[in-house]
């Protein structure tokens, strides 16, 4: 009598036993439905305006760019305001312009505090007192202090003393300006800053620090992380995806997301388009614009939560694609900080999926090569194989992998040609035992 192979794990059951392990399943997977749908966590906006920045009188009237850069910041405070969402104002407090003097050709480089302007200084204490705006200060003067072979940095570099003598006397001059009684966060120019420039920051008053994923210093530890995840020009195509529940986006905005400014074509958006993106996000439940000091209280972002994620993030984007993600979107995680517990998921998945497909070609080619009686050839090419792949690892444990990924590796290959020698041993046995015996 020939028996129907079946390669399903369920139909090697008895028919009344199978039934019910049906039925559970289908129980199962009705229950993980619920549960799945009963939990639904929220998904937290920052938006961070960089760069607002006071304007000499006569400089504004006599520079088209400007006036178009202050139209568009007062438009985007009444969309904003349309919506009732809050967002975060980067300001620098004293501003190094360029500033095009009348009757003259000469590029001068011209300070203007934010005291100096009336007109913004009224325009940012309209928001405070409003609840619609937060002040973070935006460094000093956005002063480019670094070598020409280094990247644009104010701070990085620089004697701590002279960052710490800057950030204070930029801290004077927004809190006299704004009656404030403190500011909170902190935003580095170009996102840059080292060890001296935390330092500083925790000497200044500030706690929160908001700059990018790919850098991070010791003396960070005590601070709070909200780094900067994606610009306006990809944000529309990140809410047409599924944003992971807890994900934290911190889109950063510049005057030259709304004024076509030369250098910064790629980043333009336009304040339109700026409008239809907040509407969109209004009319979503599970999205939640906040501020800074608002996410703070929702959600846990010091540097626990940081490091992690900042180790995984700088390592796959140095090393390459690892997990899918677009190139032009920033962090290689599609644009959202998630929890270190989610990354670490993403990470053991990967880890998990790389085990089986080495452990099953391990399992395979060892087969093969028994099938044709070459075992000194097995264990030679799986040597070979380990060590390149370890010498591969060693690079990404330098970039920031942990080193158990060697270990699995090992383990992962040892398994497979542990699988395929069992299967070499084994397979005569079973052969035997199904031989029908001849009438």
């Amino acid at each position: 009598m020939m028996v129907e192979k079946s390669y399903y794990p369920i139909t090697i059951l008895p028919t009344h036993y199978r039934c019910k392990a049906q039925s559970l399943m289908g129980y199962f997977y009705l229950l993980l439905i619920v549960c799945i749908s009963a939990v639904s966590a929220e998904r937290y906006i920052v938006f961070r305006y960089d760069d607002f920045y006071a304007d000499l009188p006569q400089a504004r009237a006599d520079n088209p760019i400007r006036q178009q850069i202050w139209q568009a910041e007062q438009q985007m405070d009444v969309l904003f305001k349309t919506y009732n969402m809050p967002y975060v104002v980067g300001v620098i407090p004293r501003a190094n312009i360029h500033d095009q003097q009348p009757d003259s050709s000469v590029l001068e480089h011209v300070h203007a505090s934010l005291h100096d302007d009336p007109e913004k200084v009224e325009f940012l204490k309209q928001g405070i007192q409003d609840g619609r705006i937060e002040i973070a200060q935006h460094g000093y003067t956005h002063t480019n202090h670094s070598d020409a072979d280094s990247p644009p940095s104010e701070f990085v570099g620089r004697k701590h003393q002279h960052q710490l003598e800057g950030i204070l006397a930029g801290r004077k001059i927004l809190c006299e300006t704004l009656d404030l009684k403190t500011i909170d966060a902190f935003i580095p120019p170009c996102n840059t800053w080292d060890n001296n420039t935390a330092v500083a920051m925790k000497q200044a008053g500030f706690n929160t620090l908001s700059a990018d994923f790919y850098t991070y210093h010791s003396q960070s530890e005590s601070l709070t992380h909200i780094p900067e995840t994606i610009e306006p020009v990809h944000l529309g195509e990140l809410l047409n995806e599924n944003i992971p529940d807890g994900a934290v986006i911190v889109v950063m905005v510049h005057p030259h997301t709304f004024v076509q400014v030369e250098g910064h074509y790629s980043d333009f958006f336009g304040v339109d388009q700026f409008g239809d993106l907040l509407e969109r996000i209004s009319k979503r439940e599970d999205l939640t614009v906040v501020s800074f000091q608002q996410l703070q209280q929702r959600v846990s972002l010091d540097s626990g939560r940081f490091k992690p994620v900042h180790r995984i993030i700088k390592a796959r984007y140095q090393w390459g694609t690892i997990l899918p993600h677009r190139k032009s979107m920033k962090p290689p995680f599609g644009g959202y900080y998630l929890e270190p517990q989610a990354y670490k998921k993403l990470d053991n998945l990967w880890i998990s999926l790389t085990a089986a497909v080495i452990t099953l070609a391990f399992a395979a080619g060892s087969i093969l090569c028994w099938k044709l009686k070459r075992d000194c050839i097995v264990m030679m090419i799986a040597v070979l194989l380990m060590l390149c792949i370890i010498v591969k690892m060693n690079i990404v444990q330098a970039k920031g992998y942990h080193v158990s990924i060697q270990l699995m590796i090992l383990l992962s290959s040892c398994v497979g040609i542990i699988i395929s020698y069992s299967v070499k041993r084994i397979q005569p046995v079973l052969l035997n035992k199904t031989k029908s015996p001849s009438k």
